[in-house]
């Protein structure tokens, strides 16, 4: 057997086991299309299954992210969502387990964007979905951490940010009025309730110490604070890190 043969030979071992190969994962989605909603924020949501015997390793990689200015996106994993510096994480599944895999995106105004996602097996890269998400935002830019709002109220920026074991969330009310001060994390899902109720003007200090409803210490991630006053409404995103 000339070396010729010999690679050819080992090329087609290589090639009939990966076609051998049974599939090890799923992954389970209703639609890449990303409509952007009147609080300026849209999520991709799917969940990733393993369908083999074994405990894999399985990346989601976000090879691509095309943005206006003024947008990001993160990758979230269960209930914990990386910071959007990072492309990429690992998770190992045993047999038969299932985890949300999700993509928040924020945004500041009217654009359309896309993000492309691989999801494979670490031990078999062969083994891939690529995903093309795509984003729509027909919202008009909203107001954001610091900038005032002649009508009702001013919020500053939370601090410490990212924060460990206490944030602070300053604002300062220009009448008396009913408000709500609620934390979600990134899938809309309410933590916390921080004040509710009327309120004289002037100026408001309150601390959150990264607890739900139940006392329980949530996970590192990122968290929406929420401040409504009528139907006006801001958003502060804040960043826990344990």
């Amino acid at each position: 057997m000339n070396w010729l043969t010999f690679i050819f030979f080992i090329l087609f071992i290589l090639i009939s086991e990966a076609l051998a190969r049974e599939q090890t994962f799923e992954l389970i989605f209703d639609s890449t299309d990303i409509l952007i909603g009147q609080d300026s924020t849209g999520s991709f949501n799917g969940s990733i299954i393993n369908i083999s015997n074994d405990t894999i390793p399985i990346v989601v990689f976000r090879r691509e992210s095309i943005l206006p200015n003024g947008w990001s996106s993160s990758i979230c994993l269960e209930t914990i969502c990386y910071n959007e510096s990072i492309d990429s994480a690992l998770v190992e599944l045993g047999n038969g387990d299932t985890i949300s895999l999700g993509v928040l995106l924020w945004t500041n105004g009217v654009g359309e964007g896309t993000i492309k996602l691989e999801v494979f097996n670490l031990e078999y890269p062969d083994e891939i979905v690529v995903l093309e998400l795509n984003i729509e935002s027909e919202q008009m830019a909203n107001i954001s951490n610091g900038d005032y709002n002649p009508q009702k109220f001013i919020i500053k920026p939370p601090y410490p940010n990212p924060f460990n074991p206490i944030v602070t969330i300053e604002y300062q009310l220009k009448e008396n009025t009913n408000l709500s001060l609620s934390v979600y994390d990134l899938f809309g899902r309410h933590i916390k309730t921080l004040a509710s109720g009327y309120q004289l003007k002037g100026p408001k200090q309150i601390r959150w110490d990264a607890t739900n409803t139940r006392g329980g210490i949530v996970s590192s991630g990122i968290y929406i604070c929420k401040i409504q006053v009528y139907d006006i409404v801001e958003k502060s995103k804040i960043i826990y890190i344990k």
